[in-house]
């Protein structure tokens, strides 16, 4: 098997230990999947890298994680020409139950992922992996890997070595680095089965970039329980309808999702296959009307809750058992706690903050001993046992179960991904022009959440110039919908800035003038008046970027819905991630209003007068 190989050319190639970080930046495929399970028989823990993060970020987690490699494409392609020199049978096993399985890098108010270009080498450099497995790396694998024996390697691993890093957003402006140990991820998978309805499906989507905890219960949930893996594209995963048309043509009876994409599929009258069983819902809080569309589903559904450092998810609400929405009861081997600001319990029906205890707490942040003790505190109620500080709020119900309640910080959760707005704002003002910034998230009925900078300036300001340099140090999830300029913060009585007082950016948002280019015929006109209904912008210009100016994935798909009606042609999400402003847009939909006349309009010829 070409992931016992792998295993064993890192062993020999990297000298592969417990604990050691290997990263993996490469495209969704199987290789993807191979190369997790490579890395994790080899005994190290593997670190997730986009690759479209910005160059600094990735620069970034390499260095912080210090990982001995990175698993790409190239490294891939040198293991290819030796791996038959390695066993295919499974290597002897090396890890313990606490040692790490992961590390994901969340983001960090300070500038930098806590654990982007620039981010993907901020990474990187963090974590001090060993190796980074691209296709780079893979090429040099694919060279040696006849070398290598397909039998499985021998095992390495005990229960407290790391199983994976993932870095996420963090307060500092850099990520930080998750560490998951074995016996996290073991606990996990024990409640997999007990609590998440999988143990009759014999399919699961993987439909989460590798950069997000949830896909692990995606790949390895799936893999270690003999379920089939349906991994899809990227092209899919942009596109709600190809997504489920694929789910639907692939018999799905296993799947993951956000709020935010569940309400899209159902704005946009998409019914899910007859194949599917259950539905995990999860990534941000689930709103009434989702609940009750789900109720009424045949399928099973299930609420789910909990940060990436307690391992994935630590709370589970059967949605067709419930009798109200909330984020459930703990998993097995999981305690909550609901503690005052003094740190005592708070009886059923009184709001505090959620403290998480249990086997899924992970080891800490990766090279960061401080906030490892800020967030992993001392178990006050159970000795030599620490709790996560979630800085969530909520309250116990009567029966059980646990209301979430928000966040008193600037932590936020938009279509799933999780981001510190802290890590926003110091990217704000590190530019020249800006002398300060608020950043908040509003909430739109048609655009769903959108991230609103508001700004006080240097010198003068250009929107498009300012988007580009946040996008080398941001991933673009991060970047601003909206900037408003203001001269000064309202305040409070107290002489404290007023985020309530901010003015509505729908009718102060900045439209760059010298990006602002008028409409030269009836379509881009249409087309104009469209996007300023679907957007909430006053002036938009042909030039203007649907991405820079409040666009994203989720509104992309009504914008796309509301054109082919206008225009009676055919169009979907990709269209408008390759023609991403109007007069590139127009000229897709005068191409194919033309060919459909023409095409019409078209005369048989006799070819016996040629």
């Amino acid at each position: 098997m070409k992931k016992n190989q792998l295993a064993r050319y890192l062993r020999e190639r990297y000298q592969i230990q417990a604990d050691d970080l290997v990263g993996i930046k490469l495209d969704r495929s199987e290789l993807m999947i191979v190369s997790i399970l490579g890395i994790l028989k080899s005994g190290g823990a593997y670190l997730p890298i986009d690759m479209n993060y910005p160059a600094e970020r990735i620069a970034y987690i390499e260095q912080d994680s210090n990982s001995k490699a990175v698993l790409d494409q190239q490294e891939l392609r040198k293991f290819d020409v030796v791996k038959d020199n390695y066993s295919k049978e499974n290597p002897e096993k090396v890890n313990q139950a606490n040692d790490l399985v992961y590390v994901i890098y969340t983001s960090g108010t300070t500038g930098n992922p806590k654990g982007v270009a620039e981010r993907i080498a901020y990474i990187e450099q963090d974590s001090n992996s060993k190796a980074v497995l691209d296709q780079q790396e893979l090429r040099k694998f694919d060279a040696v890997k006849d070398n290598y024996s397909k039998e499985n390697p021998e095992k390495v691993n005990q229960a407290n070595d790391l199983v994976y890093v993932i870095y996420t957003s963090g307060t500092t402006g850099n990520p930080k680095g998750v560490m998951i140990e074995h016996r996290n991820l073991t606990s996990f998978f024990i409640n997999l089965y007990l609590n998440f309805k999988l143990e009759e499906i014999q399919s699961i989507a993987c439909s989460t970039n590798i950069t997000f905890d949830i896909s692990v219960l995606e790949i390895l949930g799936s893999l270690c329980h003999g379920k089939e893996l349906i991994l899809f594209s990227d092209d899919e995963l942009k596109d709600p309808v190809k997504f489920m048309k694929q789910v639907h043509n692939s018999n799905i009876q296993g799947l993951q999702t956000t709020p935010s994409r569940l309400s899209q599929l159902y704005q946009l009258d998409i019914k899910f296959p007859q194949s599917l069983k259950v539905l995990l819902v999860g990534g941000e809080s689930l709103t009434n009307s989702l609940y009750k569309q789900l109720k009424a589903e045949t399928f099973e559904s299930v609420n789910v809750y909990g940060p990436t450092e307690t391992t994935i998810w630590s709370s589970v609400l059967d949605i067709k058992k419930s009798h109200g929405l909330s984020i459930g009861s703990p998993l097995y081997n999981e305690q909550f706690y609901i503690l005052d600001n003094n740190g005592n319990l708070l009886p059923k029906g009184v709001t505090g903050e959620i403290f998480i205890g249990g086997d899924g707490l992970a080891r800490g942040y990766l090279n960061n001993k401080k906030l490892t003790i800020d967030r992993f505190i001392t178990n006050p109620f159970e000795a030599n046992t620490k709790l996560y500080k979630t800085g969530d709020y909520g309250k116990w119900l009567s029966d059980g179960t646990i209301l979430y309640e928000g966040r008193r910080d600037d932590q936020v959760k938009i279509r799933g991904k999780r981001i510190e707005l802290g890590e926003i704002y110091n990217a704000l003002i590190g530019q020249n022009n800006i002398k300060d910034a608020i950043v908040i998230v509003e909430e739109d009925a048609v655009t769903g959440s959108v991230i609103v900078a508001y700004v006080l300036l240097n010198q003068e300001f250009d929107v498009t110039e300012l988007s580009s340099k946040l996008k080398k140090t941001l991933p673009g999830y991060m970047i601003p919908s909206h900037f408003v300029i203001l001269d000064k913060f309202p305040l409070n009585k107290s002489g404290k800035t007023d985020k309530k007082a901010l003015p509505n950016y729908t009718y102060n948002s900045i439209q760059n003038e010298t990006l602002y280019v008028a409409p030269n015929n009836e379509i881009e006109e249409r087309l104009i008046e469209i996007w300023k209904k679907h957007l909430k912008q006053e002036k938009i210009g042909i030039k203007h970027n649907f991405f820079e100016i409040g666009g994203n994935s989720l509104n992309a798909i009504g914008l796309i819905t509301k054109i082919k009606s206008e225009f009676n042609i055919e169009l979907d999400i990709i269209n408008l991630f390759r023609d991403v402003n109007i007069e590139e847009l127009a000229e897709e939909i005068s191409n194919q209003i033309w060919q459909k006349e023409n095409s019409s309009n078209s005369v048989e010829i006799d070819s016996t007068i040629i």
